[in-house]
């Protein structure tokens, strides 16, 4: 009688997981996919759910994706290294929770194009594992350069195999969402430090016109009471004429705290990022007669 107490491993350590344990099938499975493309491939088993697969391909996406964005910071610092950290962590868990679900879609309007016969789930199968070429993008400066060319190759080994393709046909299915992938990463890597730079300047700017504002306010005040400034904001807002429309004084507006030291012959305004470097990166200050200054928070 056969001894079958011992289950036969599959050509997919992902699979075998339980058994083998889940960081060592994490790491054999990108191996086999980066270096043996062509046999996982062969011998992948495309089942009906799809959860195996999307939970490789999360893993792999996600933890490449901030560990490059983390590298890129490296080289290249941000004003706020812990604010767009957290941000991109929570972007890119967003992102990566659906990207795989909508890249599977396009790609396999191509394959259906192209005569693929592999159904809808081959092909998120296929872009699921090889979301293993994305570990390359770790590398500085030439990671998404290897990432994508070796995606290709992956890519195309996977079709043939999975989808029962000509190399041709395979070629032209998985460039079409290599393109889209392509761009749409360029925009992500391009966005989030762009997008935190715009916080800051759009709150500087804000807070400068504030500044600017409340200035025009004490000094119509002044002019028309004899040359004498209010010596509280309460002049300034609750009197009539209001000479301001709100209070700032020790308020917290768009990322900026204001501070006016106000006195019958004298003032002095000044705003302050809530959180430097978060909020903003400029003090502001504005005295009597004086020009308006601005100083990096501390």
């Amino acid at each position: 009688m056969e001894n079958t107490s011992n289950a036969v491993p599959s050509n997919n350590p992902w699979e075998d997981r339980k058994s083998i344990g889940f960081l060592k099938a994490l790491f054999e499975t990108i191996k086999r996919v980066l270096f043996k493309p062509g046999e996982f491939f062969s011998l992948l088993v495309v089942k009906d759910s799809i959860k195996s697969p999307y939970l490789f391909y999360y893993i792999v996406a996600y933890t490449s994706g901030i560990l490059s964005i983390i590298v890129s910071m490296a080289i290249k610092p941000v004003p706020n290294p812990a604010f767009t950290l957290i941000f991109s962590v929570i972007f890119m868990a967003v992102i990566t929770s659906f990207a795989v679900f909508i890249g599977a879609g396009i790609l396999h309007l191509g394959v259906l194009m192209l005569g693929g016969k592999g159904g809808y789930k081959g092909t998120l199968n296929v872009l699921a594992y090889a979301s293993s070429t994305q570990v390359f993008s770790i590398i500085p400066f030439i990671g998404g350069l290897v990432s994508g060319i070796w995606s290709i190759v992956v890519g195309v080994k996977g079709f043939k195999r999975v989808h029962n393709m000509s190399t041709v046909r395979a070629v032209f299915a998985y460039l079409s969402i290599l393109v889209i992938l392509t761009v749409i990463g360029l925009m992500i890597a391009l966005a989030i430090p762009n997008l935190v730079r715009a916080r800051l300047d759009a709150n500087f700017a804000a807070a400068k016109a504030s500044v600017r504002t409340i200035s025009t306010a004490i000094e119509t005040y002044a002019a028309a009471n004899n040359g004498k400034y209010p010596d509280s904001e309460y002049e300034l807002v609750y009197k009539n004429p209001a000479y301001l429309s709100q209070s700032y004084n020790e308020k917290e507006i768009a990322g900026y705290r204001y501070f006016l030291d106000l006195a019958t012959n004298t003032y002095k305004i000044v705003a302050e990022p809530v959180s430097c470097n978060v909020t903003g990166k400029k003090v502001i200050v504005l005295e009597k007669g004086g020009e308006l200054q601005e100083k990096d928070c501390k």
